[in-house]
């Protein structure tokens, strides 16, 4: 199976005036594999819908393929390469190249999946915002080394020096550590950039875990606003979570956000405008950040409850007329957030080996 684990970075260096210079490098890049990969996604849709234009000639050659591979091709190069020489001839010289290659594959691969969708009118071109991942490949890791401490590591990217940040994270340093001994190979990462902070995402694949489980044995699951989970294994009962931990917290920061937004007009604006908002910027992300947290803690003790009692199976109960309910409620579809808890059940399920019914 495939997994993503991310990593917090800080650039390797003391002095603020060089930390700053290496972040607005990144902003820079960001912005730029911003503006390309909608260019991409621009001219893969424009070189599909070519044979779709009319009022073209009849005899206007629309082979989408190179010249020089069919007499009637269209293009001066391959597919692939042809918005490949476009973002080249534009951005040459202002990011690194291995980005921009990086993303250009990735955006084919995404297109193609969707190709059929956008061909039929049942998806809308994907519009792609300024917050983009920078994409690249693990040839341009350089010096990746073990740090002092013995627990973070030193790498270079792209000419800027990182360290990293695991904390209590141990899965995270046995897998940079595998990855370090040579052990584990990376399949694919990226860098993500959240105002100041800087992550780093690393997929790699890993073989399922084998667990001793007996598919007859059933764990019913009960997903609710009420508690989050319930469960029930034969004759024993589990509730993980409850109300006030998870449905309530969100409309407690629901309403904290409103608050301070309602206070914006009172706060001291001695720097214009970005000193009024300071007390905002704490909220940016805060309930999604914690809806997260608190899905992924709640499906990893569902499975955790499930192999203690050799549960092969969960079935998910009523949960398809509980989402039909819900959908005509815009309390619960709004604080609810069954979807994210739903999926990482399924995801943290098959990487254990248990299978999950929905009924």
């Amino acid at each position: 199976m495939m997994f993503t684990r991310k990593i917090q970075l800080f650039i390797d260096r003391n002095d603020a005036a060089e930390v700053k210079a290496h972040q607005e490098r990144l902003y820079s890049w960001q912005k730029i594999a911003f503006r390309s990969a909608n260019y991409i996604y621009t001219h893969l849709y424009l070189q599909e819908q070519i044979k779709e234009i009319l009022y073209l000639n009849k005899g206007t050659r629309a082979k989408l393929c190179s010249i020089k591979a069919d007499k009637d091709g269209i293009l001066t190069s391959s597919h692939m390469n042809s918005t490949y020489r476009l973002l080249s001839d534009r951005f040459k010289g202002e990011i690194p190249t291995d980005i921009l290659n990086t993303l250009n594959g990735r955006l084919h691969v995404s297109f193609q999946q969707n190709r059929k969708l956008y061909y039929t009118g049942e998806r809308s071109l994907t519009n792609f915002k300024r917050d983009i991942h920078l994409p690249f490949s693990t040839i341009s890791i350089k010096r990746f080394d073990m740090a002092e401490d013995g627990k973070n590591f030193r790498f270079i990217l792209f000419g800027v020096p990182f360290i990293t940040w695991i904390g209590k994270g141990y899965d995270k340093r046995d897998l940079l550590r595998d990855v370090f001994r040579g052990r584990t190979k990376i399949s694919g990462c990226y860098l993500k950039l959240e105002r100041t902070r800087i992550f780093l995402y690393i997929s790699y694949r890993q073989d399922r875990t084998i667990q001793t489980l007996d598919s007859a044995v059933i764990a019913e699951v009960s997903l609710s606003p009420q508690r989050p989970l319930t469960v029930m294994i034969g004759s024993q009962h589990f509730g993980i979570g409850n109300k006030e931990e998870f449905f309530y917290k969100r409309l407690a920061i629901q309403a904290a956000y409103k608050r301070a937004q309602q206070s914006v007009n009172y706060n001291r604006n001695d720097h214009g405008i970005k000193r009024q908002h300071k007390n905002l910027e704490r909220f940016h992300g805060l309930e999604h950040r914690y809806c997260e947290q608190q899905t992924h803690k709640y499906s990893k003790q569902l499975i955790d409850i499930c192999v203690r009692n050799q549960a092969g199976t969960i079935l998910l109960v009523g949960q398809e007329n509980k989402e039909v309910t819900a959908k005509e409620d815009p309390l619960l579809i709004r604080n609810w957030g069954y979807q994210g808890l739903k999926d990482k059940i399924a995801y943290k399920a098959a990487a254990a080996g248990i299978i999950l019914i929905m009924e």
